[in-house]
């Protein structure tokens, strides 16, 4: 997987990466302790995912809002009532008295 990465990850390109978190201590040579975390993507463990295409950053541009889908609206006639739910409500919600 580190060869698809290399190959097809710059900066800037938008990814999604699963895997195993793993915190690694050591010693740096003036003796301060140091800390570090990686995201550990093992063969079969893991996923990498190239989020925008290769023309969205060539020529140095970056997509700085990503498209959203537009959900379709259900329309809602005069006399119906929406439950939230994609149907109409059949309650009668009158008081009787």
């Amino acid at each position: 997987m580190a060869d698809v990465a290399e190959r097809f990850l710059r900066k800037g390109r938008k990814v999604y990466l699963e895997g195993a978190l793993q915190t690694r201590k050591w010693t740096d040579q003036s003796g301060q302790e140091r800390f570090t975390t990686e995201v550990i993507v093992e063969r079969f463990r893991g996923e990498l995912v190239l989020l925008d295409s290769r023309a969205d950053n060539e020529g140095g541009q970056s997509n700085q809002h990503p498209q959203q889908r537009e959900q379709p609206r259900q329309q809602v006639g005069y006399g119906q009532q929406s439950n939230g739910w994609g149907g109409s409500s059949d309650l009668d919600d009158s008081i009787p008295f």
